[in-house]
């Protein structure tokens, strides 16, 4: 995400787009013209879901009754269209649980990860996917 630095309520939003940098604004000081640059810094964006809450990815069915509560941590590959392409699994309060948490995150959807010029890029990203009856 680009973030705009803004001095003395001179927006250059507009200005912020794929490493262009902003036109020089001309700022009156006592009569005296100056010429205020403005710069953009791009941060770099991790890949993240559309649906955080993992609402759509339920217990699976091999689940034990007695289980209320399970978390599976996952290693996903996103594309550069926002596609999940590989996913592993790091660490699970339940080993059940690994195969259908691979299921749920490879039929996500996410916001591709973004590179310090904002373009979409392949990008790995950890997360952990929690289960709760």
């Amino acid at each position: 995400m680009r973030t705009c630095y803004r001095r003395r309520d001179v927006d250059v939003s507009a200005a912020c787009v794929r490493g262009q940098t902003p036109p020089a604004r001309p700022l009156a000081i006592l009569g005296v013209a100056l010429s205020l640059v403005v710069a953009c810094a791009a941060e770099k964006k991790p890949p993240t879901p559309f649906d955080t809450d993992w609402s759509f990815c339920r217990f699976p069915p091999s689940a034990s009754p007695d289980v209320k509560r399970a978390w599976v941590k996952v290693k996903v590959t996103v594309n550069a269209d926002g596609a999940p392409v590989w996913a592993v699994p790091i660490a699970s309060s339940d080993p059940a649980f690994e195969a259908h948490a691979m299921r749920c995150i490879l039929n996500e959807r996410f916001e591709p990860a973004l590179n310090e010029q904002g373009d979409a890029i392949t990008e790995d990203v950890t997360m952990t996917m929690r289960f709760v009856r």
